[in-house]
């Protein structure tokens, strides 16, 4: 994996991002807590609800994060 310039953080970790969750016939959306600092297609570890469930996600954008099956 090459670095693809230096691309800035639009992610901080404890940062409430967006998550989005897109299906073959559905998209869904909900909150968690940055784990980690992300720029545009890195991956970030995600804290999910109040149960501490960890997932990882692609940063899309400031603040916004996606999961894909």
């Amino acid at each position: 994996h090459g670095l693809q310039g230096r691309s800035e953080p639009v992610v901080r970790r404890g940062d409430t991002v967006e998550i989005s969750v897109e299906g073959d016939s559905f998209g869904v959306t909900a909150s968690g807590i940055a784990m980690d600092d992300g720029a545009p297609g890195q991956s970030v570890r995600v804290k999910l609800g109040g149960n501490n469930t960890q997932s990882s996600g692609i940063v899309i954008g400031p603040g916004a994060v996606s999961f894909s099956r």
